[in-house]
């Protein structure tokens, strides 16, 4: 897979949990099931340097289940931070995002 290059003078890269990382549950409590390759995702831009955050619209209270659930899959390793404020990055991966300009 080719990913998008990311800036070295920002070298974050910000990714959704719910629809990106996990199959989307939100509003529920439970955490979906892991997208295989938004793991390997996580995995490339660590390697390359980056400092990766999980952003989530759920709130702090479920954040430590999250990294729980980052354990399990084996990634915990590799982010930097999880926060339910959209943080300053280089890119972002969300499976609700459209890019702008349109067209």
């Amino acid at each position: 897979m080719t990913y998008p290059a990311h800036d070295p003078f920002l070298p974050v890269v910000a990714v959704d949990f719910d629809g990106t990382l996990a199959s989307s549950l939100w509003p529920s409590p439970a955490l979906g099931e892991a997208d295989p390759k938004a793991l390997d995702l996580v995995k490339h831009y660590y390697k390359e340097g980056c400092e990766i955050i999980v952003f989530t619209a759920r709130p702090t209270s479920h954040h430590e289940r999250i990294r729980d659930w980052l354990a399990w899959h084996g990634i915990a390793y590799a982010v930097y931070d999880v926060t339910n404020v959209k943080p300053v990055a280089c890119l972002y991966f969300d499976d609700r995002a459209v890019r702008w300009p349109l067209g």
